[in-house]
């Protein structure tokens, strides 16, 4: 497989441009920063099968538990609405039902 990117061009560059006021010993002391908080993730080796096993598991746990969280959100919207519908509907049938009883009075 042919590389697409050049990871030379991801580098530390050996000479700091100057702009803004910010050149010479700024500069090299960034660069002594940057140099320390790059990682190399090769270097570092595989982790084990069961650990990305369990990450892969953990991840998974997670996004379940939040799919099932919105289901409930989802849930109790549609039962809120289907209340307010239930007791708009028994509402007109009681008014309903109190003109019938009021018109046989008479």
């Amino acid at each position: 497989m042919e590389a697409d990117f050049d990871p030379d061009v991801f580098g530390l560059w050996p000479k700091a441009p100057v702009y803004d006021g910010l050149c010479g010993d700024r500069w090299e002391r960034l660069a002594d920063v940057a140099g320390q908080v790059v990682l190399d993730t090769k270097a570092q080796g595989a982790g084990s099968a069961l650990d990305e096993l369990q990450d892969m598991l953990n991840v998974m746990t997670k996004e379940l538990k939040q799919q099932l969280q919105q289901f409930q959100v989802l849930r109790r919207a549609a039962e809120a609405t289907l209340s307010r519908r239930s007791a708009r509907s028994t509402a007109r049938q009681f008014r309903r039902t109190r003109r019938r009883a009021w018109r046989r009075c008479r």
